[in-house]
């Protein structure tokens, strides 16, 4: 199943694997959008697969995007996204 949604999430915006919906965000489109504190806590969590309904709504609010989300209310990050968030989180690292 996780190998489905890796390559789920690798296909585009809106995927269905198995009956179950699956949406996916570009992260790195929409970075300099979100709040500091929206950036902080992806950062704090570059492992998470899938953003939860409340962190997916405060992105929508934040990017204007309406987009609509899986059966939780969460938003399915891609591998892409994911690498993003930790290239993000090794570029403000402290020395």
């Amino acid at each position: 199943m996780l190998e489905a949604l890796r390559e789920s999430a690798s296909e585009g915006m809106y995927s269905n694997i198995e009956g179950a919906a699956l949406i996916t965000m570009h992260i790195k489109e929409f970075w300099n959008q979100l709040s500091p504190e929206t950036q902080q806590w992806l950062i704090e969590n570059p492992g998470s697969m899938i953003i939860p309904r409340t962190q997916t709504a405060i992105l929508n609010h934040e990017t204007g995007e309406d987009s609509p989300v899986d059966g939780h209310g969460g938003t399915l990050l891609t591998e892409e996204d994911r690498e993003f968030i930790r290239a993000q989180a090794r570029r403000i690292e402290p020395k």
